[in-house]
């Protein structure tokens, strides 16, 4: 959400064109349909869990482009995962 709604403008950076504001909905429930079924990547190897994260990530930052410091504030199951997995050492608290 942007400012907590849904955006209702086409974004890009550079030649980069983010998901269409009015297909924001459908691809987000979709990508969390896709962490959901596999299990929110529990009980994976590092790598796999690794794979899983950067793919859903990736997928996120396609519909509504954020910086990392939202990833950590409003994904902060992601950050314990990535520490409980051992991929993430040291974590901002």
């Amino acid at each position: 959400r942007w400012a907590g709604r849904y955006r209702t403008v086409r974004i890009s950076k550079g030649a980069s064109t983010f998901c269409y504001s009015e297909h924001i909905h459908r691809h987000m429930v979709a990508t969390f349909r896709w962490l959901r079924d596999r299990r929110f990547l529990r009980d994976r190897t590092p790598d796999a869990f690794a794979e899983g994260a950067a793919h859903f990530v990736a997928e996120l930052n396609a519909i509504i482009p954020f910086a990392m410091e939202m990833v950590e504030r409003y994904f902060p199951s992601l950050r314990s995962s990535l520490r409980k997995q051992g991929i993430l050492s040291v974590c901002r608290a």
